[in-house]
């Protein structure tokens, strides 16, 4: 007995290790699965913008808000600019020549909380807005060597063009816990087929594969769950973007001479970053 006591005090301090190495086998896990036009979905406060976050302090990528300190705000309607050029220029065979943005190349664009930008109750609206962004997000690889992740609680509720063209994977965020108050735990469930979003992943009683998850994965995808895990001192962006964005405080108003695109008058409103 005091063996096995004097054993389990001499392992002790490697639970830690263990633990840690465990976590960081799962962030690299993370960071190699979030890669291509992908969907993070999850219920409001589960953690999508943290997974956002959590990938964008290591890439600094291109993004709608600042989803981290190091990301670079543009706005959908600058980025997704093909200058002219929609489908029906390739269908007519009509291509307009433009100089490309250095600035994007390689570097992937996160669009955070999409359904504010991209409703799919606004489809009759969007195609007059974002007529090129179609050609854009099917040609993205060829023309930055990058890629889109958006994020949305719902995966049917963005504009069916971001529905069907962001299929690479799916992220389904389950929920995120706290840890003595200094780390964060974030669970998920990925998804290699976007309509496999759905099925639950195989729980098996062994650590080993088994048949039954080799049959699933064959008929719907690779289904697995995994977590990120990160310091809570490290994450850093604002839960709360969209009251600034509509605070006095924070902006100036300017009054702007626009389209009317939804048939009211006019009105003073604020250009987004």
């Amino acid at each position: 007995m005091e063996s096995i006591i004097l054993l389990v005090l001499c392992l002790l301090p490697l639970v830690p290790v263990v633990i840690l190495l465990l976590s960081l086998r799962q962030n690299r896990l993370f960071h190699n699965l979030c890669k291509g036009n992908g969907i993070i979905c999850g219920s409001k406060g589960s953690g999508k913008t943290l997974c956002m976050n959590f990938l964008a302090r290591k890439i600094a990528p291109l993004s709608n808000i600042p989803v981290s300190s190091n990301a670079k705000v543009v706005h959908p309607s600058d980025y997704f600019n093909m200058h002219g050029n929609t489908p029906k220029s390739f269908v007519l065979g009509k291509v307009f020549p433009f100089e490309f943005n250095s600035d994007y190349e390689g570097i992937p664009y996160f669009l955070d909380d999409v359904n504010v930008y991209f409703p799919n109750w606004m489809k009759d609206i969007l195609p007059k807005i974002y007529p090129e962004f179609p050609l854009f997000l099917t040609l993205q690889r060829h023309l930055y060597n990058s890629y889109t992740l958006v994020s949305v609680q719902d995966s049917d509720r963005p504009w069916k063009i971001i529905r069907e063209l962001n299929r690479d994977f799916a992220v389904k965020v389950e929920y995120t816990k706290s840890f003595w108050g200094l780390w964060l735990r974030t669970y998920y469930v990925y998804y290699e087929k976007v309509e496999s979003l759905n099925i639950s992943p195989y729980k098996p009683r062994r650590f080993r594969k088994g048949d039954a998850e080799l049959e699933l994965w064959a008929e719907h995808g690779v289904i697995k769950r995994g977590y990120i895990t990160m310091r809570k001192s490290k994450v850093d962006y604002n839960t709360r973007y969209f009251k600034d964005i509509f605070s006095y405080e924070k902006q100036t108003k300017q009054e702007l001479d626009t389209c009317d695109i939804f048939g009211d008058d006019s009105k003073s409103f604020k250009l987004l970053p």
